[in-house]
């Protein structure tokens, strides 16, 4: 007997089972078979439908039940279906133990059913037994490896792995995998960027290894290892609890952080076998060796000497957090809640210099003149005409100071046309350790009786794009305005006019071509903007007073410059085409050094209001209401030359000071006012401050025994380094916008030119030959 499926068998079993067959709609407007519809779109009905349909005689259907009874009463047992790996459908008794395999109905052929008893059905034979499969939990899913970049790539990096073979040495952006082992040599680094999301920032002199990088469950587990140096490792994500870490591994211990957001810093010293980890921010950051294990919270750090037990963690101070904030641009918008503490340090001796210089043409002094040291009432060496002119002056005198005074006489050549003689004594002790400085300046001039001949180049300034250098040349008797390459090739007079043009600076936005300078042309100074080919000169200030020191906001929409059209030196700001003019000071003291915060919002500048020089910021926020506020206080001492931080809302500002009787370069963090030296250089006085465009790095001009030399720094006070380290003076640095090189004027070859050098000093090259 065939089996016949009607259209409402079919709705019957949809209904009943599987709302899903209920898809099947139509069958006899489409004419479509539904074996095979049920072959191709469903899986077929269990045995049970088929033998509904197939038996519908009342006989049929009473011996069917029969046999299920009797079948039932023998085998007492749970059923369950499984699917073998050919489609067939496994039967498996729970009481049996083997499954029993039943033909699909869609598989059956055509048969008849006989007139079976009860007895025959029970003693059939059974079909035949399948295996049944095994029931395996899924298995895990294998590990995801990360991957990492390293970027702003700083002097001397290079990495290996066992596939390059040797050190790579590595000048750009450039992808990484599992094993690969970084090395920053002296004055480089680097910036380490982790699929997990975490950033690491490497110092000098470091050796890192990525020894792991998987993301199991989308829970990252990353480790590195640290063989010499030191790192900064700010991971954003909180991670999963048990399964993420972060783990810096060093020969004497491991560094861990469980879960973020931590900011932490690792540092090895493998010569003294020091650790010293660091934790900025979050409340777990780990330290362990064989020796005892601490956690640390935020703002807290352990050490351990030898491998031996990690000390108790210490509260950081506030001066070593404003250098974690600056040697990581990650977190340089966290604001450093604690007071930086420096230590006074007493001078035992103190050194009188003077210092005389003639022109290099002329020898010819008109007369000697007298410098008197009024400390302890001894006269200073004055040196007397014979010896100015031969430059070998004499010193006859020596002024006495407790507990010891030097006194060195020399002499040097300049261009300036004049000869000075400069005494200066330093360095007093007193009970309480506190160091005290004692300056006196007298000077002995002597006018020459005619000035050198020859041209200069200066003030070179940066395009955007770091391509193009504008600068300033006397080349035909006057200042005028060049433009040549990066490369010094292309020179050319684009301001080409019979007055005095002087301070170029290029707009800071990208692909710009405008430059604003300074020029006399009208009688007195005034601002003006031209094109970088010398075309659209436009006269952007008209004013009685002189108008200058120029500097754009960040945007390249406005201008901050001084003015003294009121009487005396102002702030004022105006739009690049010189219009909407604002006047940002009103006070009867000389206001001037405009320099603008990354956002735009404020201008710090330098006041003597309260009688010395010392920072304020102007808020533009409320224009046209300005509201001023004081950022250093320092009696005694000037403070001057502020320079704003490039990073992105960075509230630290550059500047020098010699509150500390030489000039020294300090930061400031304008929200806390916490003041930090970062140089410390008793022999030299720093000038001319220039930024990295990534903010861990200033170059500036250090004026060491009347030689001026290029210097840089780290933000955090380490890495001082001689960059020109050469006989004649250099001066006016600045950083190509793309880290590349430090562009800077020198007169090694006899006259001031300009060179550019690598930002470690090497390869300097001359731009300029007239």
């Amino acid at each position: 007997m065939e089996p016949e499926y009607s259209e409402d068998d079919i709705r019957a079993y949809a209904d009943v089972t599987q709302p899903q067959y209920a898809a099947y709609d139509g069958i006899n407007e489409n004419n479509v078979d539904f074996d095979e519809f049920l072959d191709d779109e469903y899986d077929p009905p269990p045995p049970a439908q088929e033998r509904r349909n197939l038996f519908k005689e009342p006989a049929v259907i009473v011996s069917m039940i029969g046999a299920m009874l009797i079948l039932c009463s023998c085998l007492v047992g749970t059923y369950v279906f499984l699917e073998s790996p050919n489609g067939q459908r496994l039967l498996r008794s729970a009481a049996i133990g083997e499954p029993t395999i039943v033909v699909p109905p869609t598989q059956a052929p055509t048969v008849t059913i006989p007139n079976l008893s009860v007895v025959d059905i029970v003693t059939a034979t059974p079909l035949p037994t399948a295996t049944p499969l095994p029931v395996q939990e899924d298995a895990a899913p294998p590990d995801q490896f990360g991957t990492a970049k390293l970027s702003e790539v700083r002097g001397d990096v290079s990495i290996f792995t066992e596939a390059l073979g040797s050190q790579i040495k590595v000048e750009r952006e450039v992808g990484l995998v599992v094993g690969t082992e970084i090395l920053t040599n002296e004055n480089s680094g680097a910036k380490l960027e982790l699929s997990d999301g975490s950033t690491v920032r490497l110092g000098s002199q470091t050796k890192v290894i990525i020894d792991k990088m998987t993301m199991i469950d989308g829970a990252p587990v990353v480790q590195l290892k640290v063989e010499f140096g030191k790192l900064w490792a700010v991971v954003p994500y909180p991670g999963t609890p048990g399964q993420s870490r972060f783990t810096i591994v060093m020969p004497e211990g491991v560094a861990t952080i469980p879960s973020g957001p931590t900011y932490m810093s690792v540092e090895w010293n493998s010569a003294s076998e020091l650790a010293i980890v660091t934790c900025l921010f979050g409340d777990n950051c780990l330290y362990q060796n064989e020796e005892g294990g601490v956690t640390m919270s935020a703002l807290q750090q352990t050490e351990s000497e030898q491998g031996g037990a990690p000390k108790e963690p210490r509260d950081i101070e506030g001066v070593e957090l404003l250098a974690w904030a600056n040697n990581v641009a990650e977190v340089v918008t966290l604001t450093p809640p604690a007071t930086a503490t420096l230590e006074a340090t007493a001078t035992e001796a103190a050194t009188a210099t003077l210092e005389a210089s003639v022109t290099p043409e002329e020898t010819d002094v008109s007369e000697t003149t007298e410098a008197t040291d009024v400390v302890e009432g001894t006269a200073v060496p004055t040196p007397n005409e014979t010896d100015i002119a031969n430059g070998t002056p004499a010193a006859t005198e020596a002024p006495t100071l407790d507990p010891s005074v030097t006194v060195t006489a020399t002499a040097a050549e300049t261009a300036e046309g004049t000869a000075e003689a400069t005494a200066i004594v330093a360095g007093t002790v007193t009970p309480d350790g506190t160091a005290q400085t004692a300056t006196v300046e007298p000077t002995a001039a002597a006018t020459a009786t005619s000035a050198p001949s020859g041209t200069s180049d200066t003030a070179p300034n940066w395009a955007p794009e770091s391509n193009r250098i504008a600068f300033v040349a006397e080349k035909d008797g006057n200042k005028e305005i060049y433009v040549m390459a990066a490369d010094g090739t292309g020179q050319a007079n684009i301001s080409n006019n019979g007055a005095l043009d002087d301070n170029p600076i290029w707009s800071p936005v990208s692909g710009s071509n405008l430059i604003v300078f300074e020029s006399n042309r009208d009688g007195n100074l005034e601002l003006y903007t031209m094109n970088a080919d010398g075309t659209n000169v436009t006269n952007i200030t008209n004013s009685p007073g002189d108008d200058a020191n120029a500097v754009w906001a960040p945007g390249g929409n406005k201008i901050a410059f001084t003015s003294t059209r009121d009487g005396n030196s102002e702030i004022y700001i105006m739009d690049k085409d010189g219009s909407n003019v604002a006047r940002i000071t009103t006070n009867a003291a000389t206001d001037s050094a405009p320099t603008w915060s990354t956002e735009g919002n404020k201008i710090a500048f330098v006041s003597d209001r309260d009688g010395n020089q010392d920072l304020w910021i102007a808020d533009l926020s409320g224009l046209p209401a300005v509201s001023e506020f004081q950022v250093t206080n320092i009696a005694g001492g000037n403070n001057f030359n502020p320079v704003w931080s490039p990073v992105p809302s960075s509230p630290t500002i550059a500047y020098l000071s010699n509150r500390d009787g030489n000039t020294e370069v300090y930061i400031v963090d304008y929200t806390t006012l916490v003041e930090t030296r970062i140089t410390t250089t008793t022999d030299v006085d720093e000038n001319t401050l220039s930024w990295r465009a990534d903010g861990l790095k200033m170059a500036f001009v250090g004026i060491k025994n009347s030689v001026a030399d290029i210097y840089t720094i780290n933000i955090s006070g380490t890495g001082l380094a001689n960059i020109t380290n050469n006989a004649t003076n250099d001066t006016a640095p600045s950083w190509a916008f793309d880290n590349s090189g430090v562009v800077f004027v020198s007169q090694r070859d006899g006259n001031a030119e300009i060179y550019v050098s690598t930002p470690i000093g090497d390869n300097p090259t001359r731009l300029t030959t007239q």
